[in-house]
């Protein structure tokens, strides 16, 4: 009779701690309501986060192919279509796809800070790309520029500067 006092004693406690309370069903719509105000930040949040995910990465493979045309450069700094080949070929072989882009050798610039292709002088590449946003409708914005340059000296070059100068 002991134990069917406990079982009855805890059955009536759990149907007073569960029952429906007319104030509870307030707290649920008001919950209801503020994840329905908060989800749209979030996800705007979460958002702006994958697409700034992706331009990180995109941006590391663009700085990688310019270090990469412009080691190329110090040693032939007077092939520039290879220059930009070996630099699109860095970009591309990264494994990261710049999705809705793809980078061509207008996207690559050669110059000569110093003035032209001697030893001693600099090359710079640059690297410019057009990352379309998956989310940019959201805040207005269809792509963004990435722009990342790499500079070196130039090692050999087979061009002698002229006298004098």
């Amino acid at each position: 009779v002991g134990a069917e006092m406990c079982i009855r004693d805890r059955w009536k406690m759990f149907r007073q701690a569960h029952t429906h309370k007319p104030h509870a069903a307030g707290r649920r719509g008001q919950s209801l309501v503020e994840m329905a105000l908060i989800a749209p930040v979030l996800i705007v949040i979460l958002a702006a986060i994958i697409d700034m995910g992706r331009a990180i990465d995109v941006y590391i493979s663009i700085t990688n192919a310019a270090r990469e045309g412009a080691r190329y450069g110090s040693l032939h700094p007077t092939d520039p279509s290879t220059i930009a080949y070996r630099t699109l070929n860095e970009a591309n072989g990264s494994g990261v796809l710049i999705t809705g882009t793809t980078l061509t050798p207008a996207n690559v610039t050669v110059t000569y800070p110093a003035g032209g292709a001697y030893v001693g002088n600099p090359i710079r590449v640059t690297v410019a790309c057009d990352m379309p946003l998956y989310f940019g409708g959201l805040i207005g914005l269809s792509e963004i520029r990435l722009v990342q340059s790499a500079e070196m000296v130039i090692m050999y070059s087979p061009v002698t500067p002229p006298l004098g100068g």
